[in-house]
């Protein structure tokens, strides 16, 4: 069974992909075109491109276009420090797992839940989620009484 970092690798095309294509002519003309517009407005900017949200980002960084596909084997050579969880990468490294690519290939035991219900979620998009221990006092099915 994959690892959960291996799932969000692995993530499959959106549909957004053909109309990049249509619009803009390829990943290369539209980071291109972004390129010529930011540095037009006086600014400098890498611009970069992958499958999933995580390894794009990854991807900005560098100023580099992940082909199509090639997203799994991209960051697999990265350290785990990018993930953005200091206390699981120093695990990581005392384990011996440096590298994203090793990371992701460890099997998960089915006996385990495919996330930990310990462990804070923390989503991909960035935008901050508020505690799972905050609960709504009133929900839609409740009745309200004026």
């Amino acid at each position: 069974m994959p690892s959960p970092i291996a799932d969000i690798l692995n993530e499959s095309r959106k549909p957004h992909h053909l109309e990049r294509d249509r619009f803009f002519g390829g990943e290369e003309q539209l980071a291109e075109q972004i390129r010529t517009v930011v540095a037009e407005a006086g600014f400098s900017c890498r611009v970069g491109a992958a499958d999933t949200l995580f390894a794009a980002a990854l991807a900005a960084r560098r100023g580099l276009l992940v082909p199509d596909g090639a997203t799994p084997e991209f960051p697999a050579g990265d350290s785990v420090s990018v993930l953005g969880l200091p206390h699981l990468a120093a695990l990581l490294n005392r384990l011996g797992l440096t590298a994203l690519g090793a990371f992701a290939a460890l099997p998960i035991s089915p006996s385990s839940p495919p996330t930990s219900t310990t462990a804070p979620a923390r989503p991909l998009d960035g935008k901050p989620r508020p505690p799972s221990s905050l609960s709504p006092s009133q929900h839609w099915s409740d009745r309200v009484l004026h």
